[in-house]
């Protein structure tokens, strides 16, 4: 293999690519890139085990090929050496190793045995189903954030696909907090996949614009988009029925912007470092004030009046956070909140997105 490319162009195509890869694999496999060159183009693939990347690269403006090949190579090891080559580099293999070279610097990196690379089928074998992709990634900002990271239960590591009657639900929790977001779509496809989370969040191209199309089977899902193909591996299990946990009706409603909400949990955590600080929030017609305390450091307490509180009770409750932050900050502008008592899941709505549904269970102590 070898071959002549822009240095730039070809940092940016190993970032699209280093999303999938896992450089603390036990798998030394896994944390290399495979690289494919044939006499028009450059192929490469990343693979995680679970996300899978392949790109191709044809732009002969960037890339003159000299002689075809086949590498496996540490994709940590080749990133860092390109990053810090000069605008043009030569690639090529001699023997067991890939040497990268300019006029100004020499790097050689040990090449792995390509034969150990896992074959990984990136060909659609199951139902299409076409969406907007600003709005399914709108979808995943919205919604990614509320799965579990590490729970045993495996299905709630998850991001829940649901499509019907030309609707689709995308539905995380991690059974302390529900996201919920629904839209409309052009296919009479019915199915029901769960993505891991952080892999659904990587699966859509960055700054996709226009229809996407996704193929999915009962093992996979995978996207192509421009020159990336990206394939990610399905959860086997089935999904926690979500909406019935949802209460249709409630006793208290809260009035108020995203933004000042979101300036006084600000102000109200600014003396912990807990991740999900427990804060109490008092409410009446008046006022609404968030404390936090610190039992090394001090206390604060922190209030405004630019809220809308019909009922004469005066009522309080104690949220994560974080798990309150993150929830109102999917939205832009007004936000309602409504509430049955200070020990029941309480909702989040907006008008600036009013296809999602944020549900937060408070928490007991302080």
């Amino acid at each position: 293999m070898k071959l002549k490319i822009n240095k730039r162009k070809f940092d940016k195509e190993l970032d699209i690519l280093f999303r999938a890869l896992d450089k603390n694999s036990p798998l030394i496999q896994l944390r290399a890139f495979l690289i494919e060159v044939n006499q028009k183009n450059i192929f490469i693939t990343s693979s995680n085990g679970n996300l899978s990347i392949k790109h191709k690269i044809e732009d002969e403006n960037i890339v003159k090929i000299l002689k075809p090949g086949k590498v496996l190579v540490n994709g940590q090891m080749l990133r860092n050496v390109i990053k810090k080559q000069p605008n043009e580099i030569s690639i090529e293999v001699e023997e067991k190793t890939l040497k990268i070279y300019s006029k100004e610097t020499n790097a050689n990196i040990q090449l792995l045995n390509v034969d150990d690379y896992p074959v990984i089928n990136f060909e659609a074998e199951g139902n299409d189903v076409e969406i907007e992709g600003k709005i399914l990634s709108d979808i995943i900002k919205n919604v990614s954030f509320a799965a579990a990271e590490r729970d045993n239960r495996i299905i709630l590591n998850g991001v829940n696909l649901k499509s019907k009657n030309g609707k689709m639900i995308a539905t995380a929790t991690d059974s302390f907090r529900i996201a919920i977001q629904k839209m409309e779509i052009d296919s009479k496809n019915e199915f029901e996949v769960t993505i891991l989370s952080k892999n659904f969040k990587d699966f859509i191209p960055k700054n996709v614009r226009g229809i996407l199309k996704i193929n999915i089977n009962d093992s996979k899902m995978i996207t192509k988009y421009k020159n990336t193909i990206k394939l990610s591996k399905l959860i086997d299990g089935v999904y926690p029925d979500i909406e019935p946990l949802i209460p249709n009706s409630f006793k208290y409603l809260l009035s108020i912007n995203s933004d000042e909400l979101q300036n006084l949990i600000d102000r109200v955590t600014v003396l912990s470092e807990e991740i999900n600080k427990p804060i109490k929030i008092f409410i009446n017609k008046n006022q609404i004030i968030l404390k936090s305390e610190r039992k090394e450091m001090g206390n604060i307490e922190v209030q405004s009046h630019n809220h809308k509180w019909d009922w004469e009770e005066d009522f309080s409750i104690v949220v994560g956070s974080r798990f309150l932050k993150e929830a109102i900050s999917k939205f832009e502008g007004k936000i309602a909140l409504a509430f049955n008592g200070p020990f029941e899941p309480f909702l989040i709505k907006g008008n600036s997105n009013q296809h999602l549904t944020q549900l937060i269970s408070p928490q007991r102590s302080y």
